[in-house]
């Protein structure tokens, strides 16, 4: 994906860059100086792009290519996007992995689902 990233700003990060240079590339985004920021296993749990920003920085999009059978991780990357920011009304999710199909959007899901692995489709 991040080959065809071709928008004006946009930065590719791969995971065998080091820390301080994800780190700037971080604050570049949050500064409005990279417009996309895509990565593969780079930004995963624990990633809080605020925290590393030091302010509060929306995420209008989460495009979403790599699969996964785990509802809670499902959960955790769509749920960056879902984080409530002031004057962000909705963000957008753009599945090319089939998430939403297998696990369903994060309002249809149950807390109980994610606790116990039992996510049923009625």
């Amino acid at each position: 994906m991040a080959s065809v990233v071709v928008w004006k700003g946009s930065l590719w990060q791969e995971r065998c860059f080091s820390p301080v240079r994800r780190r700037k590339a971080v604050r570049a985004y949050a500064d409005g100086h990279i417009d996309v920021l895509t990565n593969v296993e780079l930004f995963g749990e624990g990633f809080d792009l605020s925290s590393l920003a030091g302010r509060d920085v929306p995420i209008e999009c989460v495009s979403l290519l790599r699969p996964t059978m785990s509802l809670s991780l499902h959960l955790q990357q769509i749920g960056r996007g879902l984080r409530p920011h002031e004057g962000k009304s909705d963000c957008i999710v753009i599945d090319h992995a089939g998430k939403i199909e297998r696990h369903g959007l994060p309002a249809d899901i149950e807390i109980g689902e994610i606790d116990n692995g039992t996510k049923t489709w009625g």
